[in-house]
């Protein structure tokens, strides 16, 4: 009877929801979360220390704000879990100087507010990063997958026609509230763990009502399926899930059936995008990866309302770790680069290397930190897959210096092989 009454309060909330538009809803959202933000009159400062994983060097982190989005850029780079320990508070109007205080006896500072807080009251000597970017594929005219789809799933979607999945549409509040509550909801907490943030069946109702639910069936079992929305020229992913979130579905197809027949519905409405979702701002994180493989590309724009605010003083084996297991997307004016680290000599080949590997389209810019570099430097890529990103080597600095060369930094106008090398003051 409880989660009965409790569907029953989703639906007719979600049907709320639905009628309100979309950019009015989010609009809302973000001054509610600035208004929740400035209410918070104590800030509490987070410290993790520890080993650093690779070196066992000591390494000092610390967070205010912390959340769990943090804690999986913290807990990566030390050798073993660390256990985050209380440091104190602060106040939004001393926390300028409580920042440049930690800032000295601290190898990397992590700061996570709502980005318009933040934008305020820090200063350049912070790398913004947002909380999550977004990405979308652009569907062929000729109603097939995305070319860099058919060739990064080539062998799931092998897999996928020797299966018998099918596909059917479904608008019924039965059918969605099945899928909420026995695929969504296991598969989101199964996959993520403690990092999962399942939404609302209210807010995710409201997404399906502007769509529909795609149920993923083999034979006559409901396996799967994938609730989106259209919205202007695209259909819109919102989450897709597996019966009771049993990943070995994964393995006969169900996930690849998901994204792939979620292409076919955008297909059949003759729209032109694939909205995929988001993702953790990272160039390795998995689940980017893995739409990366289906075609999707960045999208600029702010699709959440927070920023981490990153800022190191020196140079040093923390931020370097972090760089290297997770190279980081960053606000670079309206749009997104790429920030990584080399740990060898920045040779041609070396340079090639992490282009191709850590590239995707819609990424127009990836700053370079290279050991013995000392002025940037843009370099002139080979790969036709590459040849129009523009890449620029970096010295190994401390993020306000960074900010000032990347602010000396036009975009340029030249591409590809024609690009000359050129350095900043």
């Amino acid at each position: 009877m409880q989660i009965t009454r409790q569907m029953s309060e989703a639906q007719w909330v979600g049907q709320v929801y639905a009628r309100v538009p979309p950019r009015l809803l989010w609009t809302a959202d973000r001054v509610f979360r600035y208004a929740m933000t400035m209410a918070q009159r104590r800030l509490p400062i987070t410290r993790f220390e520890g080993p650093l994983a690779g070196s066992g060097e000591s390494a000092r982190v610390v967070v205010i704000d912390h959340q769990a989005s943090v804690a999986h850029f913290v807990q990566q780079l030390f050798d073993g879990p660390v256990e985050p320990q209380p440091a104190g508070e602060t106040t939004w109007h001393r926390l300028p100087e409580t920042l440049d205080r930690l800032a000295q006896a601290t190898d990397l500072l992590l700061a996570r507010f709502h980005a318009g807080v933040g934008g305020r009251r820090l200063d350049a000597r912070y790398l913004r990063i947002p909380e999550a970017v977004e990405c979308h594929a652009e569907l062929p005219e000729d109603k097939s997958l995305p070319a860099r789809a058919r060739r990064g799933q080539s062998g799931n979607l092998r897999v996928l026609r020797r299966s018998t999945l099918r596909w059917e549409l479904s608008h019924d509040n039965a059918d969605f509230a099945q899928f909420y509550r026995q695929m969504y909801v296991p598969f989101a907490e199964r996959r993520f763990g403690e990092l999962a943030s399942v939404r609302s069946a209210q807010r995710l109702r409201s997404h399906f009502l502007r769509g529909g639910l795609i149920r993923v069936l083999d034979g006559d079992t409901w396996v799967g399926g994938t609730v989106y929305s259209v919205e202007g020229d695209r259909l819109r992913v919102w989450v897709v899930g597996v019966i009771e979130g049993d990943m070995a579905q994964s393995e006969r197809g169900v996930m690849t059936a998901n994204w792939a027949f979620a292409f076919e519905r955008a297909q059949q409405l003759d729209l032109r995008y694939c909205h995929m979702g988001l993702s953790r701002p990272s160039l390795r994180d998995g689940v980017l990866v893995y739409k990366k493989r289906w075609g999707a590309a960045l999208r600029d724009g702010h699709p959440t309302h927070v920023d981490l605010f990153t800022r190191w003083d020196r140079f040093n084996p923390t931020v370097a770790r972090l760089l290297e297991v997770s190279p980081l997307l960053f606000r670079d004016g309206p749009r997104f680069a790429g920030l990584a680290v080399l740990n060898e000599p920045a040779t041609a080949d070396a340079v090639e290397r992490v282009a191709l590997e850590l590239a995707m389209p819609g990424l127009r810019r990836m700053c370079v930190l290279a050991p013995g570099v000392e002025r940037v430097q843009r370099c002139g890529l080979q790969d036709a897959r590459v040849r129009d990103l523009d890449l620029q080597l970096m010295p190994q600095v401390g993020s306000g210096r960074l900010g000032r060369l990347l602010e000396d930094q036009p975009e340029p106008a030249m591409t590809g092989a024609k690009r000359e090398q050129v350095t900043a003051s």
